[in-house]
């Protein structure tokens, strides 16, 4: 299927949620916010918020630094 993530055009397996796609993506859950059709996905959610074909998603990972 395809969706927008963070602005570009992917594309993704069919029934995927967004935990399997942090993982896939090989990102830290806890340092990620996700934004799906508009509206923030508490993380509490992520393994039965399934992602669908033409859905947009936003993924901001916050990284610490010095």
């Amino acid at each position: 299927m395809k969706v927008t993530l963070s602005g570009k055009t992917t594309e993704l397996p069919d029934n995927i949620s967004i935990a399997q796609l942090l993982n896939l993506k090989n990102m830290e859950p806890g340092h990620t916010v996700v934004e799906l059709r508009g509206e923030v996905v508490l993380s509490d959610q992520w393994d039965s918020t399934i992602i669908h074909d033409g859905d947009a998603l936003e993924i901001l990972s916050f990284v610490g630094g010095g």
